[in-house]
């Protein structure tokens, strides 16, 4: 920390060991900037003779070495600094930023409130207010004998839906059923009920009929991608979620399911593509698709994306430890220490015993040139029994 002012870009802990060897340090940094090798590894030399223990120095050297071809000199420093410090080469950015984020604790799943959420019902209250309103092609969805009645019987099974009351919702499903079994949005939403009560033996059937009887019946695709998945068939999962994709082409859940299968597979960028059609496929904010595409652009390295998409989560959901322990992994990415240290500050704050934040709220320490707190934080997350 200089003067409350974060340090970007570069390695502090020097201050540790006396201003004559920063100085060292600082002079090595400009005449490699000046491209002048010769001083500058002059400088390095002088650095490392005046504090054999600095893995700083080791590392720098080793850089400039590597880059002017004396890799075996650069291999011998690369391994000094290490056993000086076996984190030092990631904490430094030797690696690069993918080293350093390879070191921060990283929670792969975190989940926004269900407001941020697509409502799952609200293309079938869409379905059924069109069918109310006489402004859908009844042969599209509903077989030609389908009635009021029969609306009004789906009406109350979404609606039992939405409270979650899935054993009224199947007696309502299973009166439209015995008058009309050729209803397919009886036969998907019955699909829907059986597959949230892992009846699985039976999930298929119902949404097979679905799509027999409506072939351009998107959300019944979807079901089944999601019973696929629920099946561990990821393949045929992704198979049905472009289908329905193909057949709407805003459906914003299927962009997040395709987004996640992607990632897991790990296609990153098909991923992202994904998130971003989701987002742009809902009118409301998709805080759980915020959430992911900036996890997922700071998997590809781009953080300034990131940080603005946990920011909008945050402005929008407010904070939680595990966000607030996201953000803070990446301004520590950037150099940007005060800012990490407030946030992972506040994550423990929140949940005393986030293991996670206090291992990385020391490495922003030591990053920051504060061994002592550093040490802190290590042992807060031993204790805390990781």
């Amino acid at each position: 920390m200089r003067n409350g002012q974060d340090q970007i870009g570069r390695n502090v802990t020097s201050q540790t060991y006396g201003n004559d060897n920063l100085w060292h340090l600082r002079q090595a940094e400009i005449l490699i900037s000046q491209q002048n090798i010769e001083e500058a590894l002059l400088e390095l030399d002088l650095a490392v003779a005046q504090d054999p223990y600095l893995a700083d120095a080791y590392l720098l050297r080793a850089r400039l070495k590597n880059q002017i071809g004396m890799q075996t000199e650069a291999q011998q420093d690369l391994q000094t600094a290490l056993r000086l410090n076996p984190y030092a080469a990631n904490l430094y950015g030797y690696n690069g930023p993918f080293g350093q984020l390879q070191l921060l604790a990283t929670l792969r799943s975190i989940e926004v409130s269900a407001e941020g959420t697509p409502n799952p019902l609200d293309p079938y209250y869409q379905i059924l207010d069109d069918w109310n309103n006489n402004q859908t092609d009844r042969e599209f969805v509903y077989s030609s004998a389908g009635s009021d009645l029969e609306l009004d019987y789906l009406e109350s099974a979404v609606s039992h839906l939405e409270q979650g009351q899935w054993q009224k919702a199947l007696g309502e499903l299973e009166l439209v059923l015995s008058y009309n079994p050729r209803s397919p949005i009886a036969h998907d939403l019955k699909g829907m009920v059986l597959l949230q009560n892992q009846r699985l033996d039976e999930v298929e059937s119902s949404l097979r009929k679905a799509v027999e009887l409506a072939p351009d019946f998107a959300l019944a695709w979807y079901n089944l991608s999601r019973l696929y998945e629920v099946q561990g068939k990821e393949q045929e999962a992704l198979a049905h979620l472009d289908k329905a994709i193909a057949l709407q082409e805003d459906h914003a859940k299927a962009y997040f399911d395709r987004a996640r299968l992607r990632g897991a597979q790990g296609d990153t960028r098909g991923a992202l593509a994904d998130y971003n059609e989701a987002i742009a496929a809902q009118s409301e904010p998709y805080l759980q698709a915020y959430l992911n595409r900036g996890l997922t652009r700071k998997m590809l390295g781009d953080f300034g994306g990131a940080l603005a998409d946990i920011n909008h989560v945050i402005e929008l959901e407010g904070t939680s430890p595990e966000l607030l322990k996201t953000r803070g992994n990446i301004h520590l990415i950037y150099g940007l220490y005060n800012k990490a240290l407030l946030d992972l500050t506040t994550a423990i704050q929140l949940a005393p015993n986030f293991a996670e934040a206090w291992f990385n709220r020391g490495i922003a320490h030591l990053l920051n040139g504060d061994p002592p707190l550093r040490l802190l934080g290590f042992s807060k997350k031993r204790r805390a029994g990781v």
